[in-house]
Formats: C-alpha cells, structure tokens, sequence
C-alpha cells in the first residue's frame, strides 16, 4: 500500500488481543470513520496524519 513496508501487524480487537502500546514510528491504520484523537488518547501519543486509502486512514505514531 503506497510503497509502504511491513515486517509484522498487530489488529487490536477482541479475538486478536488489545495492543498494550504505540512506540513512535508505528504506523496505525484506522477506518476513515474512527476519530484519531480518541486512539491518539488511548496510547498517549500523536497521530500524524500521513494519507488516506479507500475507507482507511493512515497515521504515524509520535
């Protein structure tokens, strides 16, 4: 996805296991109706909003 590298993935839900939390660099995928600040608030960092792709936004963990 937009030349975008990936070694590993964590999904954050309910049969997956929560993520504990987001170191920076991490780039979290969210769908375009999930509101960044509240995960931003979660893991205590900033999400830099880097694109949008279809129903997906993508942020970097600061």
């Amino acid at each position: 996805m937009n030349d975008l590298r990936c070694e590993s993935y964590r999904f954050d839900g309910p049969l997956q296991g929560k993520v504990e939390q987001l170191v920076p660099g991490t780039w979290v995928i969210l769908r375009t109706d999930e509101n960044a600040a509240t995960t931003s608030s979660r893991f205590g960092c900033e999400l830099k909003h880097v694109f949008d792709q279809g129903f997906h936004s993508v942020y970097l963990a600061e």
